[in-house]
């Protein structure tokens, strides 16, 4: 997201809503998501994870940070989530892909382009032993939590 290394937030609470704000707006696109947060209701919300593929609490808080909810109707849903037990559990699992591509592109560039890791160092804004580390992890886990780890060891730098 920064394109260089000394890029600094000082505070930990900016970072968090930064890194918030990014991945609400990568994974639910204002443009995409605006219309489907009309009128939204609980019943509502099951549909809509299933839809965008995120939870039902990151689709609350989109709604009340596009403003298409106030503060008191996004209170309201935040009691019910946690009355109905979803703020530990949310019910219906979604099927989440595995991202390969972040990993591919890397490994084009190492063996068929001849990139050193340096370079790529240079280019991602990220130190070498976090780009391999995230290319050598076996388990890949879904697209949200890499977008996220990411944008977090961005914000570090």
């Amino acid at each position: 997201m920064h394109s260089q290394k000394e890029f600094l937030i000082n505070n930990h609470r900016d970072k968090e809503v930064e890194a918030n704000e990014f991945a609400s707006e990568f994974l639910m696109p204002k443009e995409g998501i605006y219309n489907d947060l009309q009128g939204l209701g609980l019943s509502s919300l099951a549909e809509l994870k299933r839809y965008w593929l995120t939870s039902m609490a990151s689709i609350i808080r989109r709604a009340y940070d596009l403003k298409i909810i106030d503060s008191n109707k996004y209170t309201y849903f935040n009691i019910e989530m946690s009355r109905r037990g979803y703020r530990k559990q949310e019910p219906i699992n979604v099927f989440i892909d595995k991202p390969t591509i972040f990993k591919d592109a890397y490994k084009i560039h190492i063996e068929d382009l001849d990139y050193s890791p340096e370079e790529l160092s240079d280019a991602f804004c990220l130190p070498i032993d976090i780009i391999e580390n995230f290319c050598n992890i076996q388990d890949t886990s879904n697209l949200r939590i890499m977008v996220s780890y990411l944008f977090n060891i961005q914000l570090r730098l």
